[in-house]
C-alpha cells in the first residue's frame, strides 16, 4: 500500500522537495553504477557484432581452404539440335562437381524415360458388373509383384479401379484410372516410376461382363499397350557409347558429371574450369577480411574504444597477411602476386581482377596451393585464426564477453544492495522530517498560546 506524505504542514517547509533533493544526491553512486553497467552491455553487444563479422569471414574461407575448393568446373552446351535436326535449347542439363575433368563430348539423347501405360479390356457402362472370375496384374520388378484381386464378380469397373489402387501389394507401384469415353468407361493402368523395371509385365482376367456374356475383361491378352516396353528406358549416346537408364538421370556415365536428358536431340558438351567461381570465392575472401577490419575500426571509435582486444585481432590478421606462404609449388608466395594488396589508410584489401586472372592462367595449381594448402595456405591460416577467435570456450571473443558478463553480474548485485540501502536512507529522511514537522507544529502552537496570554494583560 502506498504511503501518502503531507509533510511541511507544521513547519511550512516543502519537506518532500527537500527529501527528493537529498535522495538525488544520495543516488549519484547508483547512477554511476547504472551508467557503467550500460557501458558493459554496450560492449557485449559490440562484441556480438564483431563476432558476426568474423563468422562471415570464416564462412568465406570455406570456399578456399582446401585444394579441392579450387576444383570448380562448369558445363557448356553448344550445337544443340532436336530430333529433326533443328536448332534448339535444353536437350540436356549438366552439373559438374570437383571430380570432373576438362574435356568435350558429343552427346545424343535417343529416348526419354517414360512411365508404362496400358489400356485394359473394352469400354463398359458405369453400371456394368463382372461375372465370376479373377483379375491379376503382374509387375516387371525384381520380385514380379502380383496385384491379385481374386474374384471380381459383381464389381463395376470403378470398383476394380479402387481395388487396384488400394491393394496391399500396390505400394505406389501403379495407378489405375478410368477414362469416360463415347462408348463407355475405359480402365487405364500407369506405372508410377519410369523405366522397364517399373513396367507392367502382364494383366490377366477371366471374368465376363454380366451384361455382355462374351467379352472377357482381358480382351487382348495383356491389354492394349499405349507405351511400349521398349520405349520406357531413357537412352543416350556419349562419344559413340550407348547408355540406358530407368530415369532421365545419368549420374555415373562421365566422372564428376550429373547429366539429365530433357528431350530427344543432340549437343556438344564442354567441361572447363570455372574461373568465375574461383574469382567469386577470392572476392568473398577479400570482402570478408574487409568486413572484419571495418568493424574493428568502427568499434574502436565507439563502444570498444581503447580495447586491447581489437588491437590484438587486427595485429593477428595483419600478421598472417604479411607472412609469405611456402607452398609445395613455390611459384607464388604472397597475396600481392594474386592482385590482392592492402590500403595503408584503412587497412582494407583491394583485388585486381586482371592480376588474378593472369596468375590463374600462368599457374592455376600454384594459385590453388597459395590459398588452399591445408598446412600453409592463406585461407587455411585465416580460417584457423577465425575459428580460434570464435571458440565458445577459450576463444578471444568468448573470454572477453564472459569477463564483461561477470562484471555486469557484479554490478547488478551492487545495484540491488545500493537500492536497498537507499530505501533505508529515504525512510530515515522521511522520519526525521516528519519529526521536525511535528516539533515545529508544537512550537507554533505554544507560540500562539503565549501570544494570546500576553495580549490579555
Amino acid at each position: 500500500m502506498a504511503v501518502l506524505s503531507a509533510g511541511g504542514i507544521g513547519s511550512g517547509l516543502d519537506t518532500q522537495a527537500i527529501i527528493n533533493a537529498l535522495m538525488d544526491y544520495e543516488r549519484r553512486p547508483l547512477r554511476l553504477l547504472e551508467q557503467r553497467q550500460q557501458e558493459y552491455q554496450d560492449q557485449i553487444s559490440a562484441y556480438g557484432k564483431l563476432k558476426s563479422s568474423i563468422d562471415s569471414f570464416k564462412s568465406a574461407m570455406d570456399g578456399l581452404n582446401s585444394i579441392e575448393s579450387f576444383q570448380l568446373f562448369k558445363s557448356t552446351l553448344s550445337n544443340e539440335l532436336d530430333g529433326s535436326g533443328n536448332s534448339t535449347e535444353g536437350v540436356l542439363t549438366v552439373t559438374a562437381d570437383k571430380n570432373a575433368l576438362q574435356g568435350s563430348y558429343a552427346v545424343s539423347v535417343n529416348e526419354i524415360a517414360q512411365k508404362h501405360k496400358m489400356s485394359v479390356g473394352a469400354q463398359y457402362a458405369d453400371t456394368d458388373t463382372f461375372g465370376v472370375g479373377g483379375f491379376k496384374i503382374t509387375l516387371n520388378d525384381a520380385s514380379s509383384t502380383e496385384i491379385d484381386l481374386g474374384d471380381i464378380s459383381g464389381m463395376t469397373l470403378s470398383d476394380v479401379r479402387d481395388a487396384i489402387n488400394s491393394h496391399a501389394n500396390n505400394d505406389d507401384n501403379l495407378t489405375a484410372t478410368i477414362i469416360n469415353g463415347t462408348l463407355g468407361q475405359q480402365l487405364i493402368l500407369t506405372s508410377t516410376e519410369t523405366g522397364t523395371d517399373a513396367a507392367i509385365a502382364s494383366v490377366t482376367g477371366t471374368s465376363n461382363l454380366v451384361a455382355d456374356g462374351v467379352s472377357t475383361l482381358n480382351k487382348s491378352a495383356s491389354g492394349a499397350t499405349i507405351v511400349d516396353l521398349a520405349d520406357l528406358d531413357a537412352s543416350i549416346t556419349v562419344d559413340g557409347v550407348d547408355v540406358s537408364s530407368a530415369t532421365n538421370e545419368f549420374n555415373s556415365v562421365i566422372d564428376g558429371l550429373d547429366i539429365t536428358a530433357n528431350k530427344i536431340g543432340s549437343a556438344t558438351l564442354d567441361i572447363s574450369r570455372d574461373e568465375a567461381g574461383v574469382k567469386e570465392a577470392v572476392n568473398n575472401f577479400v570482402n570478408g577480411y574487409n568486413g572484419v577490419i571495418s568493424k574493428v575500426r568502427e568499434l574502436r571509435g565507439g563502444d570498444l574504444s581503447n580495447d586491447s582486444t581489437l588491437r590484438t585481432i587486427e595485429s593477428q590478421l595483419r600478421g598472417i597477411l604479411n607472412t609469405g606462404s611456402t607452398t609445395t609449388s613455390g611459384a607464388f608466395s604472397h597475396l600481392s602476386q594474386m592482385g590482392i594488396t592492402t590500403n595503408k589508410d584503412n587497412g582494407q584489401l583491394t583485388l585486381n581482377s586482371t592480376t588474378l586472372t593472369d596468375a590463374m592462367n600462368t599457374n592455376f595449381a600454384a594459385v590453388a596451393e597459395l590459398f588452399g594448402n591445408t598446412t600453409d595456405g592463406y585461407a587455411s591460416r585465416f580460417y584457423n585464426l577465425a575459428n580460434s577467435m570464435l571458440d565458445s570456450t577459450d576463444g578471444l571473443l568468448a573470454s572477453r564477453t564472459k569477463g564483461l558478463n561477470s562484471s555486469v553480474d557484479r554490478l547488478q548485485d551492487r545495484q540491488l544492495d545500493m537500492e536497498y540501502r537507499l530505501a533505508l536512507v529515504q525512510k530515515r529522511f522521511e522520519n526525521q522530517f516528519n519529526a521536525l514537522d511535528g516539533l515545529m507544529s508544537q512550537m507554533n502552537s505554544t507560540s500562539s498560546y503565549l501570544t494570546q496570554q500576553l495580549a490579555a494583560f
